[in-house]
């Protein structure tokens, strides 16, 4: 988890894309706020559907947290 998070900024999480045998892309990245690992669907188009997610996270009091999916290295 990073403790530099500012709340008034939506962070950029490198994201590892991985594209299954029917073509379906799963999107895994480190989650800036809970510091576990997400998963989100990347879509089936030829480059994955990265851009603005919600978090999800359990046990976070400040409601619905957001992040941007970036392409990692």
């Amino acid at each position: 988890m990073n403790a530099e998070i500012s709340f008034d900024e939506i962070p950029k999480v490198k994201t590892r894309a991985i594209r299954r045998r029917d073509g379906i892309w799963d999107l895994y990245l480190t989650c800036p706020y809970c510091g576990k690992e997400h998963h989100h669907g990347g879509g089936d188009g030829q480059r994955p559907n990265l851009g603005f997610r919600a978090s999800h996270c359990t046990g976070t009091r400040r409601g619905l947290l957001e992040y941007e999916l970036v392409p990692g290295e």
